[in-house]
C-alpha cells in the first residue's frame, strides 16, 4: 500500500504554471500599453512647450517693436506670409536696438528661425540666429491694420511698403503635432491705434 504523497501533481504543476504565463503576459502587454501612453504625452507635451516658448518669444519680439524706419527710408516693419523683419527694443541680448528678422526655413524637416543683430553694426556684435522651433510643418503668417492712413484695416497675407507697423499679427504655426491647434495673435504695441 502506498502512503499520502506530500506534493502537488503534474497536472496542479502545469496548471498553475500556465495560469503564471497568461498572467505575465497580461501584464507585460498592459506596461507596453502604459509606456506608449506616456510617451504620446511626454512628445505633446513637448510640443506644447515648444509652442509655448516661440509664442511667449514672439510677443516679446513683436510687443517692443519700434515704429522707426529699418535702413534710410525702409519700412518699419515688413512681413511675408512666412517670414517678417522690423526692429525691436528688445534687451534679450544687451540693451539697444535690434533689427528682428524671424522666418520659416522649409529645408531641413522645416525650421523656425530668429536672427537678431543690433541695427546700429558699429556697436561690435554679431548676429545671433536661434532655431526656434524644428520639424516645423507648417507656418503662416497674417497682418492687421490699415495699409493705408484713410483706409479700413483689415488681415492682409503681406505687409509690405507701409510706414508704420501692423496692429496685430496672426501665426498660423504647426510643430508636427496629431492635432491642429489655435493662430497665436500677437498685438504689435508700436504700431498707430
Amino acid at each position: 500500500m502506498r502512503g499520502t504523497s506530500r506534493g502537488f501533481t503534474l497536472v496542479e504543476l502545469l496548471v498553475a504554471l500556465a495560469l503564471a504565463g497568461i498572467v505575465m503576459v497580461l501584464l507585460t502587454d498592459e506596461l507596453r500599453l502604459a509606456s506608449l501612453g506616456f510617451e504620446r504625452i511626454s512628445h505633446k507635451s513637448e510640443q506644447l512647450a515648444v509652442r509655448r516658448d516661440v509664442e511667449d518669444l514672439l510677443r516679446r519680439e513683436l510687443g517692443s517693436a519700434v515704429a522707426a524706419p529699418l535702413v534710410g527710408s525702409a519700412p518699419p516693419f515688413t512681413g511675408e506670409a512666412s517670414s517678417m523683419k522690423f526692429l525691436s527694443l528688445s534687451d534679450d541680448s544687451g540693451p539697444g536696438l535690434y533689427q528682428i528678422e524671424l522666418g520659416f526655413q522649409a529645408q531641413d524637416g522645416g525650421r523656425l528661425m530668429l536672427t537678431r543683430r543690433l541695427a546700429e553694426p558699429a556697436a561690435g556684435r554679431q548676429v545671433e540666429r536661434t532655431v526656434l522651433a524644428s520639424h516645423v510643418r507648417g507656418f503662416k503668417a497674417f497682418y492687421f491694420g490699415a495699409p493705408a492712413p484713410n483706409s479700413e484695416a483689415k488681415w492682409l497675407e503681406r505687409w509690405t511698403d507701409v510706414r508704420y507697423p501692423p496692429s496685430l499679427v496672426r501665426i498660423f504655426f504647426d510643430a508636427g503635432g496629431e492635432t491642429s491647434t489655435p493662430p497665436m495673435t500677437l498685438r504689435v504695441w508700436g504700431a498707430p491705434q
